[in-house]
């Protein structure tokens, strides 16, 4: 993925100015908006039974159900980039879906929460755009900049606890799955990145 050298290129030359990025926060808010399409699944009752079937026994079909859904959501909102352009992103915000669905209850209540909160400071930026706080133009800059801080700071704490609660998971995994793979990437792609939670 691109961003991750912009990231590492931006932290050498700025230090810590990285957490005035405001590019960042939209990807926790599309993280967010993701998982909150998936918790709608508990209306999925109200499809057809033979369809319900279908994707229920079907892993397969339910990540790229999850995709489209991703990709329709963000590209609904998206007023100036390109669809391939939303489309390299989605795919990227869904390979970090996938590994931060690959928790403990405890980290991924954790990641949850972050999300949640990033995603109520991006509407406290949009709030200050709005004529319903009687402050400076001075003050407005001063809060969007603390809005962006924070938010940054979430979400480089989800991707920590990401990358070490999906490591552990893959370490538990791999030591279960492995004499029931052929080969590594067989044990990726089945058993870790779209296999069941099941054990």
């Amino acid at each position: 993925m691109a961003i991750i050298p912009q990231l590492r290129d931006k932290i050498k030359r700025d230090g810590l100015g990285i957490l005035n990025n405001s590019s960042l926060p939209k990807l926790s808010a599309g993280l967010f908006l993701f998982y909150l399409a998936l918790l709608g699944n508990y209306t999925g009752d109200l499809l057809a039974p033979s369809i319900i079937k279908a994707i229920n026994n079907n892993r397969y079909i339910q990540h790229l159900i999850s995709f489209l859904i991703l990709l329709f959501t963000v590209n609904l909102y998206n007023e100036k980039s390109s669809f391939g352009e939303v489309f390299m992103y989605c795919l990227g915000l869904w390979i970090w879906y996938i590994l931060t669905s690959k928790q403990g209850i405890y980290s991924s209540s954790g990641i949850l929460a972050l999300l949640m909160i990033s995603y109520v400071f991006l509407n406290l930026k949009t709030d200050l755009n709005k004529d319903i706080h009687k402050i400076s133009d001075l003050q407005k800059k001063r809060l969007h900049l603390t809005y962006t801080k924070l938010q940054n700071i979430c979400f480089f704490t989800i991707l920590i606890v990401s990358i070490i609660g999906g490591g552990l998971y893959f370490d538990e995994h791999y030591k279960q799955y492995r004499s029931k793979s052929k080969t590594f990437l067989e044990f990726l792609f089945k058993y870790f990145m779209l296999g069941s939670h099941k054990k």
